[in-house]
């Protein structure tokens, strides 16, 4: 089964999880947000390259002339897929992705008198 525009007013969003595989495919901007909990600005930035990832993933738009297949989920990789578009973005090590956004709480470390 392969996925084409079917909304043509929005831009479909690829998502890609920190390994940098495919995992999900949005109709929308507005869809991905919503479905997040974010707001369509962030992904947005993302995914026009002005930042490197949102909510933990890095996310494209689908460009006009690719089809994205099934056999594609889990295959098909980030780096690939902006070779097939023709653009050079920045990655993030994969270790440094999935720490991204972790905080440590010193406040709760006490010391022993």
């Amino acid at each position: 089964m392969k996925k084409s525009r079917i909304n043509k007013t929005g831009s479909p969003v690829l998502v890609f999880n920190p390994l940098k595989r495919l995992v999900a495919y949005f109709h929308s901007l507005t869809a991905m947000a919503s479905a997040f909990g974010t707001s369509n600005s962030s992904i947005h930035q993302a995914c026009v390259g002005q930042c490197i990832s949102s909510c933990g993933l890095y996310v494209r738009f689908l460009a006009p002339d690719i089809e994205i297949e099934d056999s594609d989920y889990g295959n098909l990789r980030l780096e690939d897929y902006d070779e097939m578009c023709g653009v050079t973005r920045t990655y993030y090590p994969t270790a440094n992705m999935s720490r991204k956004g972790m905080k440590y709480n010193k406040s709760n470390k006490t010391q022993k008198k």
